[in-house]
């Protein structure tokens, strides 16, 4: 059994990690985390200015994969682990519920483990729902985790 834990860093998603985590030590199996940034996605004015000077020139997208990097590994170390459970850790450029999906397809995944927002009315329908496509388009099980009404995601 593998499991395929997509994140965006929110609390939902540190929760459906910790989910994942225990689901993994009681049957033996490797967790995927899996962070997908999207071209659009907003690069840390910091992040950007650390860049200046450098010496060496980068892409927007370099420097926001380099940003994805550093903040999956503090995620990671976040959400407390036996070392009996391994977890690797992937970023990938692209649009998230579609290669979600087809990653998922590709490594033969037994379930998805994610976070929701839980968003409705307006802002369901002006942000979309990435767990609400890979619930509908995955193949295989999605578990989606959402936090309590009132705990910031």
């Amino acid at each position: 059994m593998s499991l395929l834990v997509p994140t965006d860093f929110s609390a939902a998603s540190r929760q459906a990690l910790a989910l994942a985590v225990v689901i993994a030590e009681r049957t033996g199996t490797k967790v995927d985390v899996l962070f997908v940034w999207e071209p659009s996605t907003v690069v840390p004015l910091e992040t950007l200015l650390s860049e200046v000077g450098t010496g060496a020139p980068r892409t927007l997208g370099e420097i926001g994969r380099k940003e994805a990097l550093r903040q999956m590994t503090e995620f990671v170390a976040s959400v407390a682990r036996p070392s009996t459970v391994p977890v690797a850790t992937r970023v990938e450029v692209g649009r998230p519920d579609e290669l979600i999906v087809t990653l998922a397809e590709q490594g033969a995944y037994d379930m998805i483990v994610m976070g929701s927002h839980g968003r409705t009315g307006l802002r369901r329908v002006l942000m979309g729902s990435v767990a609400e496509r890979v619930v509908r388009t995955a193949p295989c099980a999605v578990l989606s985790v959402k936090l309590p009404d009132g705990e910031a995601s």
